[in-house]
């Protein structure tokens, strides 16, 4: 995190190397005495903030300033870092202002969220049940299952499938079982959760294939 410390008259009083190589301001920007308003003048003129330089741009970035109000800005550098700018008064009557760099955290928020999308466009039930059967979590995807099997109304899963989320908790691996519910087969993959008691459940109804399977059998009797 880099940071540089203003006095009440918004002149540099110290900045520490971060703040100047986070922001990629030259040496002669990060010296005691330099004005807090060079830094946007600077950033403008270099393309910073995809608007073209004037002084009343500045000057209105300063005035915000000059409130001595707490608050920040997340913005995107012309090198596609993504930083957040945050300004602080001090008790001094100055200005703290600090830039961190949080590239790397946006784009795991951005995968975390992406990841979160992936139950609920499985075509198949996705479901998370806990140790005693009860119901954490269901994708849309589920509503037949649940129905079926009655474990959307009922406040623990059915026996058959009980009896799978203790072996697979037991042996600590996952396990397939085929289920039937109201003439519906449905073929169910269970893992354990390794942090907690829960087991994750990915089905997908295989109705029709074991239907094919039935007539091919009698076919060939």
């Amino acid at each position: 995190q880099g940071f540089g410390l203003f006095d009440r008259d918004l002149k540099l009083l110290y900045a520490n190397p971060q703040f100047a190589e986070i922001r990629g301001y030259p040496s002669t920007l990060c010296r005691p005495g330099v004005t807090l308003a060079e830094l946007p003048q600077f950033n403008a003129e270099r393309g910073d903030y995809q608007t073209r330089y004037t002084e009343s741009f500045v000057a209105e970035r300063i005035r915000k300033i000059l409130t001595f109000e707490i608050h920040e800005v997340e913005r995107r550098l012309p090198s596609g870092r993504l930083i957040i700018v945050r300004y602080d008064s001090v008790p001094s009557g100055g200005v703290l202002v600090t830039y961190q760099d949080v590239t790397e955290l946006r784009a795991a928020e951005a995968t975390i969220r992406e990841l979160a999308t992936l139950p609920e466009q499985n075509p198949g039930p996705v479901l998370r049940l806990d140790s005693d059967g009860r119901l954490l979590y269901a994708n849309e995807a589920s509503a037949d299952f649940l129905a079926r099997s009655g474990l959307g109304a009922k406040p623990s899963a059915p026996h058959d499938l009980m009896d799978a989320i203790r072996a697979v908790r037991q042996a600590g691996e996952s396990r397939e079982v085929e289920v039937t519910y109201e003439e519906r087969t449905f073929s169910l993959t269970l893992y354990p959760v390794q942090e907690s008691e829960n087991v994750n459940i990915y089905g997908r109804d295989v109705t029709a294939r074991k239907t094919a399977e039935r007539e091919v059998a009698r076919l060939a009797a």
